[in-house]
């Protein structure tokens, strides 16, 4: 079978298709070297159901230089760091590593980084308006940053307050004129007074080691008639454009699909009203409600083979990307300079021109 995926991508070739077709993988049989069976040297149980059968994907010093090995567990199929931080580690990531890896980039936002992240938080309340109106309600926004979702909701007619445990984030969005508490959810809760009608959680749980007690605390935040709503980047996504270990870094622990979403949801005890991808497929997300009774719980989640099979196709089709990437790049360099050539002899035309004229007068 291994052959044949070859075979197929050989024949569809990387003009057609720009990754693995994932519903056409047999990923029981399409297990190369590269893929390590076993138990790692160094694990911490599975963040979604405390599996320890992982199987280790690969290894690789990511984007800001940190080495991260990614796993995918084999018990309920969620891919993840391992090893990955704790709840003890969190306070300290956000105090010194989250500065390092977002706050530059969000000192650069240009208007077309705050028009895609306002689109995000677009459709995330696009899915929570189908159930609860926004108009009236009281909505509370969990890692609201600079409080781009937060505007959106009040633009909506939503009473808005956003939790944020940067400081400097939450200082900014203090300055656009939102009600920010700067400090975890967990302390947030034990200091909040009144029930939330929405609790959003945007781009924030693939950040957290432990999602199901910080999913069951945003839960408790609700009212009776509440919903939690989330969304999070889709692996699916980053596989299907084999683009997936470029993108995982050390600030992600954990790369949902929307099955694996939803049984986050189903294990800290929210049922899930509806679910899907979002903007183009690049995100996932569920709303959900906290459940009366205990939420069936069917493992595994996401079959672990097939999403095994797509990291390694995505793996395999990295040297071409990266070639065609670092193509693009010199293709803007010899752009920039022809156009930097071009401007320097007009420059020059004009320069000789006018000399010559003026040797012309008398």
């Amino acid at each position: 079978m291994a052959s044949q995926c070859g075979e197929e991508a050989r024949r569809d070739g990387p003009q057609s298709r720009p990754g693995p077709r994932l519903d056409r993988l047999n990923a029981a049989t399409y297990t190369p070297r590269v893929v390590k069976r076993g138990p790692l040297p160094t694990t911490t149980p599975c963040s979604l159901c405390a599996g320890e059968d992982l199987t280790f994907l690969y290894k690789q010093k990511d984007r800001n230089g940190h080495l991260i090995r990614l796993t995918v567990c084999n018990r309920c199929g969620l891919t993840q760091l391992n090893p990955r931080r704790e709840d003890d580690a969190e306070t300290d990531f956000y105090a010194a590593d989250y500065n390092q890896i977002f706050q530059q980039h969000a000192r650069s936002l240009n208007p077309s980084k705050v028009a895609r992240r306002t689109e995000i938080a677009v459709g995330l309340l696009d899915a929570v308006d189908e159930l609860v109106p926004l108009a009236g309600a009281r909505v509370v926004d969990i890692g609201c940053g600079y409080g781009h979702l937060l505007g959106e909701a009040r633009a909506r007619g939503a009473s808005v307050a956003g939790v944020e445990p940067d400081r400097r984030a939450a200082a900014s969005a203090r300055d656009a004129g939102f009600d920010v508490f700067a400090g975890s959810l967990q302390e947030f809760a034990r200091q909040a007074s009144r029930p939330f009608d929405v609790v959003t959680i945007s781009h924030v749980v693939e950040h957290i080691g432990n999602p199901i007690p910080f999913l069951e605390t945003a839960g408790g935040l609700l009212r009776p008639s509440g919903v939690v709503a989330v969304q999070v980047p889709n692996l699916e996504h980053y596989l299907a454009v084999g683009k997936h270990p470029d993108k995982a870094h050390s600030a992600h622990v954990a790369y949902h699909t929307e099955a694996t979403l939803r049984g986050l949801f189903a294990v800290s005890g929210l049922s899930v009203a509806s679910s899907g991808p979002a903007q183009s497929g690049r995100h996932v997300y569920a709303v959900g409600q906290p459940a009366a009774g205990p939420v069936p719980v069917t493992l595994p989640f996401e079959d672990p083979n097939r999403i095994r099979a797509a990291h390694v196709a995505a793996i395999r089709r990295l040297p071409i990307l990266r070639a065609r990437r670092q193509l693009e790049r010199t293709r803007k360099v010899l752009r920039k300079t022809l156009k930097q050539a071009n401007n320097a002899f007009k420059k020059n035309a004009v320069a000789v021109r006018n000399a010559l004229r003026g040797q012309r007068s008398p």
